[in-house]
């Protein structure tokens, strides 16, 4: 299936999905259909990244942001993204894709990005993401994002730019342990 017809699909849900808070984490499934897959007979590695976006669209939509990207011309950006692929995700497998928010600091938001399988038994890869929103005006804070979209700020996920530890142990990708 074209990614742009999952695309339309995913704006369709999202107008009657229950909206949630910018602190939850959101779920959002796929099946890789054949034109998904590649010569391995799995799923295509930029494949990952496409469905990366749809999961963080899916996050915006369910949180309520996307509608400032519409009204208020917000343009969420990716900085940065680290994947770790664990297990192959084979034709037709349903996948559940989890996107949420870890931290932010002054500047860029830290999400993480989780594929799993039906009964989460087995983590297929797991990305860190970080990224901004930018505006007519320029870059916009987190701390802009958050109360203007109607969130309350969590000061628990904030992180002090100088706290160099925190941010290397969100790079860190470590997998959930094998469960048998």
């Amino acid at each position: 299936m074209n990614l742009y017809i999952r695309l339309f699909i995913k704006l369709f849900q999202l107008l009657f999905c229950p909206k949630v808070d910018i602190y939850s984490k959101t779920e959002t499934t796929f099946r890789p259909l054949p034109n998904d897959i590649d010569l391995n007979l799995h799923l295509n590695n930029a494949r990952y990244l496409s469905f990366m976006d749809l999961g963080r669209f899916d996050f915006l939509g369910k949180t309520g942001l996307l509608k400032h990207l519409i009204k208020d011309k917000w343009s969420p950006i990716v900085g940065n993204i680290d994947i770790k692929f664990i297990k192959e995700i084979k034709p037709f497998e349903k996948v559940i894709l989890t996107t949420e928010v870890d931290h932010f600091d002054h500047k860029y938001f830290y999400i993480t990005q989780t594929f799993v399988n039906e009964d989460r038994s087995k983590t297929f890869a797991i990305a860190k993401v970080k990224g901004l929103f930018v505006y007519p005006k320029g870059k916009m804070t987190p701390e802009e994002v958050i109360l203007g979209s109607g969130n309350i700020m969590n000061k628990d996920l904030y992180v002090d730019a100088d706290d160099a530890s925190a941010l290397e142990n969100w790079r860190k990708i470590v997998p959930k342990p094998k469960s048998e």
